[in-house]
């Protein structure tokens, strides 16, 4: 089996025994030292790679890491490690970056729950960790292209000088990404008067700058469309018009609405798309789509995974159905009527539209974390 099917087959493994994986020791034996393991590197060969590593502070003393992955006879590969289920957060990371910073040949360090691996080095201060990870790798969600980056971490090919150039590229487009779907969202007034600085010049009334920012709003939101949707797509729903033209688009007639307000009447037209925080969307073919979508979006940003199942469809406490589960059966033992399986969740869809958009508001709501309702749009 190659490289990935081994990454997929140990990931399978770790969603299958998540119940039982309820504490650090347990996550570690499990899932931690059969990753490192896929990488090449042997856990029982003190030479390649020591547990408990020794990374004392100063006069503080006791300090270790849980894992040091070494090359060349020195600590290369610092990893730090939670449970299963345990959401990684600014204190575990000043734990990594304590041991980081005590080790001074170390170049990489990882911080992991079993299934999301994040990957750190030292672009802004040398021997100093950098505060976002340049690498982020999910097991209950792997991504082809980002398994090629994780393979750069292998015995076979490790090599730290090509890691750290390719670090640079992933954190900094990873960050410019960021910065446009700010602006994208909501236009600052340095990127508003740039934008009239390029376009008509003269004075930047308060008035002006609003009426630009307006503009600015429009235009970015549709070059992006633009820009995304499929020629085919577009041409079949005569969505696109050429740029000289002052016929607005067809489906302008039903602009996005915000999930939380859509209460579509038998009369309206069916949505054909759905649109994300993060400004990509996806087509819609059925009513149900929408929660499929809404599921499948948040389980590829890791706002939804094991530990927030079984999800139940209502807060009473007699309520026997789930919404998403990893097992497509109901409390009562009862199998899902329609289930749709999202990456490693199943989803219960059998549900009229209204109910479909409630259930979708619901799971936004309760995992979501900093996302809402009116943050996905249909249209």
């Amino acid at each position: 089996m190659d490289f990935i099917g081994n990454i997929k087959e140990l990931a399978e493994k770790a969603l299958s025994q998540k119940d039982l994986l309820d504490t650090e020791e347990a996550t570690k034996n499990a899932l931690i030292m059969p990753f490192i393991q896929e990488l090449g590197y042997n856990v029982f060969d003190p030479q390649e790679v020591r547990p408990e590593y020794t990374a004392d502070i100063g006069t503080k003393k006791g300090e270790k890491v849980d894992y040091a992955i070494f090359r060349d006879d020195s600590p290369a590969i610092l990893l730090e490690c939670k449970a299963l289920g345990v959401a990684l957060d600014s204190s575990h990371r000043n734990q990594l970056f304590r041991y980081f910073s005590a080790i001074a040949k170390v170049r990489f360090g990882v911080l992991t729950n079993g299934l999301m691996y994040q990957f750190y080095t030292d672009l802004d201060h040398k021997n100093r960790m950098d505060e976002k990870p340049f690498l982020e790798f999910n097991l209950s969600n792997i991504q082809e292209p980002l398994v090629e980056e994780l393979q750069k971490f292998t015995k076979a090919n490790f090599n730290a000088d090509t890691i750290i150039s390719r670090a640079e590229d992933l954190k900094y487009t990873r960050e410019i990404k960021h910065l446009l779907a700010e602006e994208y969202n909501a236009p600052t007034k340095e990127f508003v008067r740039f934008c009239m600085d390029r376009v008509e010049g003269g004075s930047k009334t308060k008035k002006r700058v609003e009426q630009f920012t307006g503009f600015a709003k429009r235009a970015f939101r549709e070059f992006v469309y633009e820009h995304s949707a499929p020629a085919d797509t577009a041409e079949s729903n005569n969505e696109l018009v050429a740029s000289d033209s002052s016929t607005p688009p067809v489906s302008d007639k039903w602009e996005w609405q915000p999930l939380s307000e859509f209460s579509p009447q038998p009369s309206d037209p069916k949505p054909t798309k759905i649109l994300f925080p993060d400004n990509s969307q996806v087509p819609l073919k059925t009513s149900k789509a929408i929660l499929v979508e809404v599921v499948r979006w948040l389980i590829n940003k890791n706002k939804l995974n094991v530990s927030h199942c079984p999800f139940k469809v209502g807060d009473s406490k007699r309520t026997k159905r789930y919404l998403i589960s990893t097992d497509p059966k109901h409390s009562d033992g009862e199998p899902f009527t329609a289930p749709e399986k999202i990456e490693f969740l199943y989803t219960e869809t059998h549900a009229n539209s209204s109910m479909i958009i409630k259930y979708a508001r619901r799971i936004i709501e309760h995992v979501g974390q900093d996302q809402n309702p009116a943050q996905f749009k249909v249209r």
